[in-house]
């Protein structure tokens, strides 16, 4: 889930991004009645909080937007800018009005489309992130990522073939996405068909170098692999995700459970025992580590005497 939200956040500010130029230009005078001043100001704000968010600033970002959005109020482009730098704050509520006014002023526009239902889909309203997936589409049926997130509302409303559907529809369009092959594995493995959900993870692994494949993808491909009975295989993609910085505690219990089912019992509660040294409050891991230990007090006397495993 949090790996889904950091790529909703970067995909809502990067389509941001892509209009800057467009709203530095300032905002149309004619439709909004703006004076001359006003609209050098608009574009000087904008730029400002554009350089800024992407600095990292968000909070001094979301005050020059602001000011911008004062300034412009029926320019929709710098309300969008504005909303990237409150989903950067997790201020979701506050950004969700900014867009509403947003697609008002421009309802032509799928992107802020888009960008409207992914944050309902943050704050659970699958409903109201599905009606703006369809007014996407409206505008634009050839945006992929108004497929995605139609998709991702048939999911959430347990739907999955649906989605698939649209997750391929999405693949068609844009083919360049490998987020798309993700989301297209998730829904194979849903529906029980790994091999096909390993097929799409291929696709997605490479698309990255090998060092770069994201955590999230790799246990993912280990969990099918696993499913598919490819036990090196699994535990070698398990043993690469334990290499990153962010390897998460489902990685070590993962490759502990893969041991033990192998028979490797000695190495799987070296495995946990390790994991515990790094996520001693887990809960899930704590339970794992005390079965182990417990199911034989020969193997935990083995197990201690041989110390961590050289996975």
């Amino acid at each position: 889930m949090v790996n889904d939200l950091n790529f909703r956040q970067r995909k809502i500010l990067f389509c941001s991004v892509l209009a800057a130029l467009a709203a530095c230009s300032g905002c149309r005078t004619m439709r909004s009645g703006n004076n001359p001043a006003n609209v050098t100001d608009a574009r000087l704000l904008t730029q400002n909080g554009m350089n800024a968010m992407h600095y990292g600033y968000t909070q001094q970002a979301e005050s020059l937007l602001s000011q911008a959005v004062d300034k412009c109020p029926s320019d929709q482009r710098i309300r969008h800018h504005l909303a990237s730098a409150m989903v950067k704050q997790g201020k979701y509520d506050e950004a969700i009005a900014q867009l509403e006014t947003a697609v008002q002023q421009s309802c032509q526009d799928a992107r802020l489309f888009v960008d409207l239902g992914e944050l309902y889909l943050i704050k659970g309203d699958a409903t109201k992130a599905a009606w703006n997936a369809e007014k996407a589409l409206e505008a634009n049926r050839q945006n992929s990522e108004a497929w995605v997130l139609r998709g991702r509302c048939h999911e959430a409303q347990r739907d999955v073939p649906s989605a698939l559907a649209d997750y391929h529809r999405a693949s068609g369009l844009d083919d360049a996405n490998p987020e798309v092959q993700l989301y297209i594995a998730k829904a194979y493995r849903q529906m029980g068909r790994p091999l096909e959900a390993l097929t799409a993870l291929e696709v997605y692994n490479e698309s990255f170098p090998s060092e770069q494949i994201p955590t999230e993808a790799l246990l993912l491909t280990a969990n099918t692999l696993t499913e598919l009975k490819q036990f090196p295989s699994a535990k070698q993609a398990l043993q690469r995700a334990l290499q990153r910085p962010d390897a998460t505690p489902e990685i070590w219990l993962a490759l502990s459970k893969l041991q033990f089912n192998a028979g490797e019992t000695i190495s799987a509660i070296g495995t946990a025992r390790e994991a515990m040294l790094v996520f001693p409050e887990n809960k899930e891991l704590v339970n794992w580590t005390v079965s182990l230990e417990n199911a034989s007090p020969a193997i935990q006397q083995t197990a201690a005497r041989a110390g961590a495993p050289s996975y």
